[in-house]
């Protein structure tokens, strides 16, 4: 298992696209980081805003999943930061507490979807999976 901020080496493919998960729940992290590398994804993983922006900068993934709510910055100043470096930057904006407001906050300001998190018991691999593949297919004209 990588550490938060740290490329998973054991799922590092120059083929594979990848996707940045930035998140300060671990578990959530880590489950998220599990469903994606096991479908042939090369996945970095950030438990940190600050974290997140450093890991897109050195490596501009294919699609971002970003938590709105952690500690040392929020998901829309993420996405902001992000997309300072790359305005075509792919982003999933993903949140427990997610409303309306914050929704329509995060697509205007540029996320391509914004999904809440599901429980931890619920079918996270299905859904997860569809909701890649769904963008990455509109993104790449599939």
């Amino acid at each position: 298992m990588t550490l938060p901020g740290e490329i998973d080496l054991e799922n590092n493919t120059d083929s594979a696209q990848t996707i940045l998960i930035v998140d300060d729940d671990i578990r959530f992290l880590n489950l998220m980081h599990d469903v994606l590398s096991v479908q042939g994804y090369r996945v970095l993983k950030a438990s940190s805003g600050q974290t997140g922006v450093e890991l897109y900068r050195e490596n501009y993934p294919d699609l971002v999943f970003l938590d709105l709510s952690m500690p040392d910055m929020n998901g829309l100043q993420v996405l902001d930061a992000i997309q300072e470096i790359d305005e075509n930057a792919i982003v999933i904006v993903i949140t427990a507490y997610g409303t309306v407001e914050l929704a329509v906050a995060a697509m205007q300001q540029g996320a391509v979807d914004f999904v809440e998190k599901l429980d931890y018991t619920t079918n996270i691999q299905e859904t997860l999976f569809r909701k890649v593949e769904t963008v990455l297919e509109d993104v790449n004209g599939e």
